[in-house]
């Protein structure tokens, strides 16, 4: 990398902000909550400054999640061959 760039990037940061948006990814991926989750954030830090690059951090690691893994909601409806709500767990599980 540049080294006019990564002075750029590393002037008068934090590194705990970097922490918290990782953190707040990692626990988005897993729970696949967007909008939730940074209110809760925020909420618990005090700061809505950083609310932004939280929300981006969420919504791709949602987008990872449902890319990489179904959801396992679908999936439990599955494997428990339910009759409610069959034609909506076979377009979510097709698609």
């Amino acid at each position: 990398m540049h080294p006019r760039l990564i002075a750029l990037c590393t002037q008068g940061t934090n590194i705990a902000k970097y922490a918290l948006v990782g953190a707040a990814a990692n626990l988005g991926g897993a729970t696949r909550m967007t909008l939730s989750l940074t209110v809760i954030i925020i909420e618990c830090t005090g700061d809505i400054t950083f609310g932004v690059p939280i929300m981006l951090a969420l919504i791709v690691a949602k987008w990872m999640g449902d890319f990489f893994n179904p959801v396992s909601q679908y999936i439990i409806l599955q494997t428990r061959e339910t009759k409610i709500l069959k034609d909506i767990l076979h377009l979510r599980i097709d698609s």
